[in-house]
């Protein structure tokens, strides 16, 4: 049968830059008389080249000339963003539609009467009883490094005013996606720079991560300054990732202090931020941490690492229960949708090339928020997760002691770290109950404390002081900081006030170079600390804790 022409060229569908995410949505969709009268005469002329509409480059050689549009449907209904259409045989989900103002939408939902689709751009170019053009194609990204320091939509336009992304490799977004898991056994350690991330929730290639906080801003900085910690420590070596960072719901005043962060930290040369800006509209948000993933697929395949940064899931978890309850689509399992993300992210072995996709996730969300249902299935995909404590607002980056004390710990310990941390840990544990304790106790009006009983004293006073101590600054390598937790747990600290954590890790440091140098030399990572050198180190805790009692340490 005849097929249908190829539409009017037209600038507002090349990958260009755009003022903002709203302006490029509309601009995408604006109809013309040209653009309806070519869908209307569209069973009747020569093909359309889909590759040559949607970049503005001419199609490789060896590249399908199946992507034509065929048959036509019709809009029955719209609904804040979705459309129900009918007439249409053969769809595909995750299939692109095409509609008489040229606007696209993602086919999401399926049935043998009609099939519903999320536009994705403005709603309003598309109207009841409108036409409606198969693409035989999926939602295509661009990906590879001539995407790298680009800030791009969910579509895969650039938002930064640079240009139009040329030379890119695109690839398709698909709803239907089977994995093929070829994990290594040996997870790879990635260096922050954060005491709580390094010693008790340590990042590795493949990992799935979470960070959750009640300030979103709050968990959005300590993402940032893990990726500048990765950045300065890595610098360099094979295991720096690349750096995906998608932001969701997002302002364009935040946005930009984001890409400015990530440019200080000179991490923005390697990374690729998407952009679901407040008012691009739920579709964007819902689909963009898996464009975040098809982008971070390209380096894991191709024997690099990336980390997708997901700022936050919160947005799109929202952003879901619109699309499935308001717009009354059927309404997939919360953990159906987090095992789309959540899979793409692991490490591939040596001889599948070694690449990795690392997740780290933000979440809005306090230690009793995890009741809550989507919090609780999310939590079942992480590894490992922190939380940000409101309360600790004056110290960076303010990671709870207690979320770490309670929480079941990380699968991932390098060899040197496991001994340190067991005992750091053990004590921990002891104090804090014991601190629990006594609060239940006075909640009660009992005093469980003595005035001649120091040594509770001591041991109730000590996981605030630690909590200090693991937020502070840290610019010391894996070793040293080791060393100095461990002395601060085995001595409780006793000598030390509140206000003189900042100073305790130099403390240490400067003694440890008098007293025993030999143990701030290079230890190896894949090898276990023998139980002797932990005899060693509780001899010179003894002696550090009594020279700061009798003031010949000072701060």
């Amino acid at each position: 049968p005849p097929q249908p022409p190829q539409p009017p060229s037209s600038p507002d569908r090349i990958l260009q830059s755009s003022p903002s995410p709203l302006s490029a949505s509309r601009q995408a969709c604006t109809s013309s008389s040209a653009r309806v009268q070519w869908h209307r005469s569209a069973l009747r002329t020569e093909t359309v080249n889909i590759f040559t509409s949607l970049t503005g480059e001419t199609e490789p050689e060896g590249k399908s000339e199946g992507e034509r549009p065929s048959g036509v449907g019709q809009v029955t209904n719209r609904r804040q963003g979705v459309v129900t259409v009918t007439g249409l045989e053969g769809i595909q989900l995750g299939e692109i539609l095409w509609f008489n103002s040229g606007a696209e939408a993602l086919v999401m939902e399926i049935r043998k009467e009609y099939i519903r689709a999320a536009i994705l751009c403005d709603e309003d170019t598309v109207e009841v009883d409108d036409e409606a053009f198969r693409a035989n194609r999926s939602l295509s990204i661009p990906v590879g490094s001539e995407i790298l320091s680009r800030t791009i939509d969910p579509l895969g336009r650039p938002l930064d005013g640079l240009g139009a992304i040329k030379d890119a490799e695109m690839k398709e977004l698909s709803l239907i996606q089977p994995r093929v898991f070829v994990h290594t056994t040996v997870p790879k350690f990635i260096s922050t720079g954060i005491k709580a991330m390094d010693v008790f929730r340590p990042i590795v290639h493949g990992g799935r991560f979470g960070i959750f906080g009640k300030n979103p801003s709050a968990t959005t900085d300590v993402a940032i300054s893990m990726i500048e910690g990765m950045v300065g420590i890595n610098e360099g070596l094979d295991s720096l990732p690349f750096f995906v960072y998608v932001t969701l719901g997002k302002s364009q005043h935040r946005q930009d202090e984001i890409v400015a962060k990530l440019d200080k930290a000179g991490a923005l040369e390697r990374s690729v931020i998407i952009h679901a800006s407040e008012t691009s509209g739920v579709v964007q948000q819902y689909f963009a941490p898996l464009v975040g993933c098809l982008i971070s697929d390209f380096f894991r395949d191709n024997g690099m690492h990336a980390l997708v940064v997901i700022d936050d899931l919160s947005k799109h978890h929202a952003a879901y229960e619109n699309l499935t309850e308001q717009m009354q689509m059927t309404k997939p399992a919360i953990v159906q949708t987090y095992a789309e993300i959540m899979n793409h992210f692991y490490e591939v072995s040596e001889q599948a090339g070694s690449g990795s996709a690392t997740a780290l996730a933000l979440v809005s969300a306090s230690p009793n928020d995890i009741i809550e249902t989507h919090v609780e299935e999310l939590i079942t995909f992480l590894d490992s997760n922190v939380f940000i404590d409101e309360k600790l607002s004056k110290l960076f980056p303010g990671i709870s002691l207690n979320s770490l004390v309670k929480s079941t710990p990380s699968p991932y310990q390098l060899p040197m770290v496991r001994g340190f941390y067991i005992r750091i840990l053990s004590t921990l544990r002891k104090t804090q109950g014991l601190v629990d304790r006594a609060e239940m106790a006075r909640d009660l009006g009992i005093d469980l404390l003595e005035e001649s009983d120091i040594d509770i004293e001591r041991e109730i006073e000590f996981p605030q002081k630690f909590e200090a101590l693991l937020n502070q600054t840290n610019s010391s390598s894996l070793q040293a900081t080791l060393i100095s937790l461990y002395f601060a747990s085995e001595s409780l600290l006793f000598g030390w006030e509140l206000h003189e954590m900042g100073r305790f890790d130099q403390a240490v440091h400067e003694y440890l170079k008098k007293e025993r140098p030999e143990l701030l030399s290079s230890w190896p990572l894949d090898r276990e600390v023998p139980d002797f050198v932990f005899a060693d180190l509780d001899g010179l805790v003894r002696k550090f804790a009594v020279g700061k009692v009798s003031g010949h340490i000072s701060v």
